[in-house]
């Protein structure tokens, strides 16, 4: 799969582009050339992140000729470019005039992907379009370039030219990999090295080891730790945190970019710009006192949006991230998983979970683990089945990482073919962790730990 000629990837972007991406298109010729020549790295790459992948695979013929990283990374640019549209400026930073029909259309098109009942309000959708013209020239630049990195990252051609280095020790997470190339070897990337050296610059204050989406799903307690230990230390200014969430924003914007009609942001919801904005108030307040829990400040902030009332406890952190994992983060639903939990009496299920989050390993690829779980159970018709599921759900996912004797386990590998296996099974089979330290699924395992009443 992902396998073509050269010149057939070039005649299949250009197209894709000229359909799909219109404001991609007003970039300079330079720079319109470097996204797709950058891209063409991860094409033939067999990796990629398995959220949505069904969708993916039923969704027409671009998504059978390209990789759905390519419409990540386009998306991320595109929906940049449009948000600075609809504030009067050009794809190349030019003044131009918007009339107020025009905005709402690009408003309506911006969010067509939504859910209709957590589409996007047109309050945050201005503040993102301040936000958006608020970035300097170069600065868009810049995250545009770097969106081109992080849509690269563990390719096989990054991996032929740092074996071409001799470099061998390198990370095998995306994120992670991106920050040790850009520390090490960065001209590896013809998106960096034809870059002028101010744009360099910035884009370099992007990549730093910590990430930023890991923190925001509650991956795990250790996501930023590296991070808030550089602030104490005071190796990392305030305004480099900024611009690593401006990177970030500029990711939400193209995430889970590759399915439906690849117009506008399926992610950037109401409910996960108010979760960006609430992890961003916490690292502020956390800048301006290092003696916040960031991780109390977060929930609790999570907690007031959704309604309920809970202090910092175990069940807090369970319900939230529950809530954040899925992306069924709204109220409605929310109370009724609280007053489910409090019902079936788990206590030991929910002490369990706190252990393993606060332990020293790291997990990832959980959102879309547990969001396959979400799309596999409605694709079924077992809505009902849903809170239970969940539960049980995290019951393996703990038993699987606790069974562990590697502190970096990915649950990259569970994609919607093989959680539909673990639904049908009631999470009856095991999970092995292979060679690369990823999750497979135990045709005759044992019995995975179920939720323990009280």
């Amino acid at each position: 799969m992902f396998r073509f000629r050269s010149s057939i990837y070039q005649e299949n972007m250009n197209s894709l582009i000229i359909e799909k991406y219109p404001y991609i298109t007003e970039l300079s010729e330079t720079l319109s050339t470097i996204i797709i020549s950058q891209l063409r790295w991860v094409q033939e790459n067999p990796e990629f992140t398995p959220q949505a992948d069904s969708l993916y695979e039923e969704n027409g013929e671009w998504q059978l000729q390209i990789h759905r990283e390519i419409f990540r990374a386009l998306s991320s640019i595109e929906n940049l470019l449009l948000l600075r549209r609809v504030g009067g400026l050009s794809s190349t930073g030019e003044s131009i005039n918007i009339d107020e029909e025009t905005k709402e259309l690009l408003y309506r098109q911006f969010m067509q992907e939504q859910p209709e009942t957590s589409r996007l309000s047109r309050e945050s959708f201005e503040s993102l379009v301040t936000w958006a013209c608020d970035l300097s020239a170069e600065e868009v630049e810049a995250q545009i370039r770097a969106r081109l990195i992080a849509a690269v990252a563990l390719s096989p051609a990054a991996k032929k030219i740092l074996k071409r280095l001799s470099i061998e020790n390198y990370p095998e997470d995306g994120v992670p990999f991106s920050t040790f190339t850009m520390d090490v070897c960065p001209n590896i990337y013809p998106c960096f090295s034809s870059a002028s050296e101010s744009v360099q610059a910035l884009m370099k204050t992007f990549f730093f080891p910590a990430h930023w989406r890991h923190a925001f799903f509650l991956e795990n307690s250790s996501c930023l730790s590296n991070l808030l230990h550089q602030i104490r230390e005071g190796n990392i200014s305030e305004e480099t945190v900024r611009r690593w969430e401006n990177y970030w924003t500029v990711n939400l914007l193209g995430f889970n970019g590759h399915i439906g009609s690849l117009t506008g942001s399926a992610f950037m919801t109401e409910s996960v710009y108010q979760r960006s904005q609430f992890l961003n108030q916490a690292m502020s307040q956390y800048l301006e006192n290092p003696e916040t829990d960031i991780l109390h400040t977060y929930c609790q902030s999570c907690l007031q949006y959704l309604g309920i009332e809970i202090g910092a406890s175990n069940l807090a952190i369970y319900l939230v991230r529950l809530m954040l994992l899925t992306n069924l983060f709204n109220p409605n639903f929310a109370k009724k998983f609280k007053k489910y939990l409090e019902e079936e009496l788990i206590s030991q299920t929910i002490q369990t979970h706190y252990e393993v989050f606060a332990s020293h390993k790291t997990a990832t690829y959980l959102p879309a683990f547990f969001q396959n779980i979400v799309d596999v159970l409605s694709q079924m018709e077992l809505q009902s089945d849903l809170r239970p599921t969940l539960i049980e759900a995290m019951d393996w996912l703990n038993h699987t990482i606790n069974q562990s004797q590697n502190s970096n386990i990915s649950f990259r590998r569970m994609g919607k073919k093989e959680v539909k296996k673990l639904i049908e099974k009631r999470f009856s089979c095991d999970g092995e962790i292979n060679e690369h330290g990823e999750v497979i699924i135990l045709e005759n395992g044992g019995p995975a730990m179920r939720a323990q009443k009280i």
